[in-house]
């Protein structure tokens, strides 16, 4: 029996976050999330291949469009998620709080792994909602 639902990369339609340094990419799975407590997210993410890390692609959702305006690889500068922190893929900004790993799960061989994410207390300023995500950071 599989420890994690079977659902394939491609079936992820939207990128909530996005980590600096390692690039990699969160979406909330707001079903799960609605089930923890307060301060807690429940999330995949998925590492950049080796190919968009080289070229510090930090604007395309799945693989590197080379057409995509967003996307450092793209116009040809670093990338500017430099900190260990996660930033709003789509405003392209820090997220208020920290955030940290408090539960892993992930299968061998599967592209996509599970992470339950706790906001550190020390920045604690709200709630932050899966279905208000916008407005909260």
């Amino acid at each position: 029996m599989p420890l994690i639902p079977s659902l394939r990369f491609y079936d992820i339609e939207r990128v909530d976050f996005i980590e600096g340094i390692t690039l990699a990419r969160y979406t909330i799975d707001e079903a799960e999330t609605a089930k923890l407590p307060a301060g807690f997210i429940s999330c995949w993410r998925k590492y950049p291949t080796d190919y968009q890390m080289e070229g510090q692609c930090d604007g395309c959702e799945r693989v590197h469009r080379p057409r995509n305006t967003r996307c450092s690889m793209t116009i040809g500068r670093p990338s500017p998620f430099t900190e260990p922190r996660l930033y709003s893929f789509e405003r392209r900004v820090a997220l208020r709080d920290n955030y940290e790993v408090v539960d892993l799960s992930t299968e061998r061989h599967r592209v996509l792994e599970k992470v339950v994410l706790r906001r550190n207390a020390a920045n604690a300023q709200g709630y932050v909602r899966a279905e208000s995500f916008g407005e909260s950071i």
